[in-house]
């Protein structure tokens, strides 16, 4: 069944008090919900939500308005199917430019996605690397200590293995995977 209304709780401080709101709900056309992910997309200064929905393989972001969480509805960022199913994304800024970009994680590639202006419109899906079979989670970080974000990811079928892809750059231009850990580890989950 097709979800008509993605629900996300989205606890405020409502009072001097620390009493919390109630859940807020964020109209959305999505189908397999499966992860998501709050950052400041657009450079407003709030935190927006990204969302990940396995079934129709979509990456969409919903702007907080206000700040005070009134969400708009969605603004697709990718419906790719080129590299499988969609299973877990990152925000980073991979590229130096002081905006959030997206990494995303699939069956059959890790990429990301530019924030093209700094105001949550984002390019094509830029290929990291071929070289993950089932990607279930990733990460951004300065894995070598030159101020550019790398990518960690780890997988669970087939090999197993933890890698990471220099951020060459830091620009956004990555090197091949290279094997942290695996393959034939007992299914490394998330970090």
């Amino acid at each position: 069944m097709k979800l008509k209304l993605l629900i996300i709780t989205i606890l405020f401080n409502c009072n001097l008090y620390s009493q919390f709101g109630g859940p807020i709900i964020i109209p959305s056309d999505i189908n397999g919900l499966n992860n998501i992910f709050s950052a400041d997309l657009d450079g407003d200064g709030d935190m927006d939500v990204l969302s990940t929905s396995k079934t129709d393989n979509k990456i969409v972001w919903y702007e907080n308005e206000d700040g005070e969480g009134t969400f708009s509805n969605n603004h697709i960022v990718s419906m790719n199917n080129d590299y499988g199913a969609i299973n877990y994304v990152y925000i980073a800024d991979l590229d130096n430019d002081n905006d959030n970009d997206i990494v995303a994680a699939y069956d059959y590639g890790l990429v990301w996605f530019e924030n093209l202006n700094g105001l949550g419109i984002f390019s094509e899906a830029k290929l990291i690397s071929y070289d993950v079979d089932r990607a279930i989670q990733t990460k951004a970080i300065d894995i070598d200590d030159d101020g550019h974000k790398d990518i960690v990811c780890s997988n669970i079928y087939n090999d197993s293995q933890v890698t990471w892809s220099k951020n060459i750059d830091g620009l956004g231009n990555f090197g091949p995977a290279q094997r942290i850990a695996g393959p034939g580890i007992n299914g490394p989950n998330y970090f």
